[in-house]
């Protein structure tokens, strides 16, 4: 657990802008309802929840439930595969870098084509006809 805590309205996405302006290999992964169901994995977001991803581990956002406090919840990581520690490391090092200024607003920008654009720098968002690159 990362002892970040958050409530029913509280978005967190900006964690996973973060990830994109500082982490290589960050992206996002689905979970189908079944793996979710059967507790295969615990996404914090089934559909698109933030992760980093190194060579064969991975480490992605979960979230847990707080039960001394009804509603609130303890954002956590979990993680697989031989890099696992480092990945969850960096994972909740960046929960608390976005929980340290949650309001911090990033500065995304739009450009016409990949080129001159270093293709593995952090905070790039490969898109055919846009991509983007994120900062803070």
């Amino acid at each position: 657990m990362s002892g970040v805590e958050v409530g029913p309205y509280d978005p967190f996405d900006g964690i996973w802008l973060r990830l994109t302006a500082t982490e290589p290999g960050c992206c996002r992964i689905a979970a189908t309802p079944e793996a979710v169901k059967s507790a295969l994995c615990a996404p914090a977001i089934p559909q698109r929840s933030p992760a980093l991803i190194e060579g064969d581990s991975l480490a992605y956002l979960s979230l847990a439930r707080n039960h001394t406090a009804p509603g609130r919840h303890m954002l956590g990581v979990i993680g697989h595969g031989p890099n696992r520690h480092d990945l969850t490391d960096r994972l909740i090092e960046g929960i608390h870098t976005w929980n340290s200024d949650r309001a911090a607003i990033p500065t995304v920008t739009a450009y016409r084509s990949l080129a001159g654009l270093t293709h593995q720098a952090s905070g790039l968002i490969r898109k055919p006809d846009s991509p983007l690159t994120i900062t803070f």
